[in-house]
């Protein structure tokens, strides 16, 4: 007797929200579903797609052209406006596609911001922005298939788009990590207590049409080129990508992380790209001409007093790409970070002819204390104070010597 063929992976009479499903991974979702005889959706959406109301941008027509292009396919689509930061725009989202389909088969959450840059250069409250499509959306999504809901409003699934980053990490992407660690614990949890809905959580690695963690890089060397030629190499192409989620959500529940190389290929490729090395090597000084003003700080201007003062203010300035530096502006508040710090350390090493630890930036980041801190190492006569600084030195050029040497 031949086998029974596999149940299909998505229902043909059953209806489909999508978060971020009006552009990227989730209008590619849609566009998969589709074709794979899914014939109603709810695309969800932060922004508004009303041709009367006039002002669309040029993504928001590529939306409403691919909506035209499902709907002429046969499948009745649902364009519903709401962040899913904000929770109960979500709750009143799903109240809606239930009004109108009678009930939800799936729940698919693609929506998410994407990390911005290094955390010293984000306020609160963009960081909190990319927090919250991953993290104040699963209230919502938890009480949905959660056991004071009746069984018959329940989806049958509920898949949740996570990251890969949380595996191997990122520079700059230390709140889009965090966004997404927080979701692959409520997945796991719901997973688990869930009454009826199967709960899968997805760790995408990179896909292709990706482009935003390029652009964030541009401004540290060639790393930028380097995570674009992996995401060339090893990323999903939509249609691969869609095909594994099948196999996936067919698969059962709990999380998955989807990556196209063995995960300590994965890792040693990534450790390679972000070689520390690399990184501050290619941190280069600013011209004076297109540096860019002193920013408001907390502290007022103070101009340099001393000849080593504005040697310093001079180098921080070129680093920095800043104008005008005062002796008492902080070197975290100027937007620097550590890459920048070490490169600046490494100039002023061979200017100096001799070490300078990274740690004595840290704990003096204003001119006027840096400044003091070298004067009285050079006034040390060979004690305490300058054994300190050779050997912290040290100690980071073998780490440094380490990492290289674990990487071969």
């Amino acid at each position: 007797a031949t086998a029974p063929p596999p149940a299909p992976v998505w229902r043909s009479d059953g209806a489909y929200l999508i978060t971020g499903g009006t552009r990227g991974l989730g209008m590619a979702l849609a566009q998969h579903l589709v074709r794979a005889g899914v014939r109603r959706l709810a695309l969800v959406g932060r922004t508004p797609l009303d041709r009367e109301a006039g002002g669309l941008t040029e993504a928001a027509e590529r939306t409403l052209r691919d909506v035209a292009e499902l709907s002429a396919s046969g499948a009745e689509v649902l364009l519903l406006t709401a962040d899913t930061g904000v929770p109960d725009q979500l709750r009143e989202a799903l109240r809606r596609a239930r009004e109108r389909f009678g009930s939800l088969t799936g729940v698919i959450h693609a929506a998410g911001l994407p990390a911005a840059g290094l955390l010293r250069r984000r306020t609160v409250a963009e960081t909190a922005r990319v927090l919250a499509p991953k993290v104040a959306a699963m209230g919502p999504l938890a009480e949905l298939v959660g056991p004071d809901t009746p069984a018959a409003e329940r989806p049958e699934l509920l898949v949740l788009y996570s990251s890969a980053v949380t595996a191997f990490g990122g520079i700059g992407e230390g709140d889009y990590c965090a966004a997404n660690t927080v979701l692959d614990a409520y997945g796991d949890a719901l997973a688990a207590t869930a009454p009826s809905t199967r709960v899968v959580s997805v760790a995408w690695g990179p896909w292709q049409h990706d482009v935003w963690q390029s652009r964030n890089l541009k401004s540290a060397g060639g790393l930028a080129d380097r995570v674009a030629a992996y995401r060339a190499r090893y990323g999903f192409a939509d249609d691969a990508g869609c095909a594994l989620l099948d196999r996936i959500v067919a698969g059962g529940h709990g999380s998955v992380m989807a990556v196209r190389q063995p995960l300590h290929q994965v890792l040693d490729a990534w450790t390679s790209m972000l070689d520390l090395d690399d990184l501050v090597g290619s941190a280069s000084a600013v011209p004076v001409g297109e540096r860019f003003p002193r920013p408001r700080l907390r502290t007022d201007f103070a101009a340099p007093r001393t000849e080593a003062e504005s040697e310093m203010a001079e180098l921080w300035g070129a680093y920095l790409g800043i104008d005008q530096v005062g002796v008492h502006d902080p070197f975290f508040d100027l937007g620097g970070n550590s890459l920048v710090g070490m490169a600046m350390m490494l100039a002023i090493e061979q200017r100096r002819g001799r070490p300078v630890p990274p740690a004595l930036l840290f704990e003096h980041p204003t001119v006027a204390e840096f400044a003091a801190a070298l004067d009285d190492a050079d006034d040390a006569d060979g004690g305490g104070d300058r054994d300190s600084l050779t050997t912290s030195s040290a100690r980071g050029q073998r780490r440094r010597r380490a990492r290289s040497s674990n990487r071969k």
